[in-house]
């Protein structure tokens, strides 16, 4: 989830009510997933990147990287998923 303070409110590719920002369509070319999301996502000029879901730390901590948000490293992400 990506919030926003300065959310514009609902529209076709703005953030929704309370700032969560929604991501559509494919990634072009050249770009995997997490990084054509990391992309889109800077347009919004986000401060922070957050997940309640233990599972999603790992996925989460990617594009914080790529958008140099405050957030674990992926290193760490991955320590802290691995429970066995």
């Amino acid at each position: 989830m990506l919030r926003r303070t300065d959310a514009p409110g609902p529209g076709a590719d703005e953030p929704r009510p309370g700032g969560n920002v929604p991501v559509r369509g494919g990634p072009p070319r050249g770009l995997d997933a997490v990084e054509e999301t990391a992309e889109r996502l800077r347009t919004y000029g986000s401060d922070g990147i957050i997940t309640y879901s233990e599972q999603l730390q790992r996925v989460t901590a990617h594009p914080a990287e790529l958008l140099e948000l405050r957030y674990h490293t992926r290193q760490m992400a991955e320590l802290l998923a691995d429970k066995w």
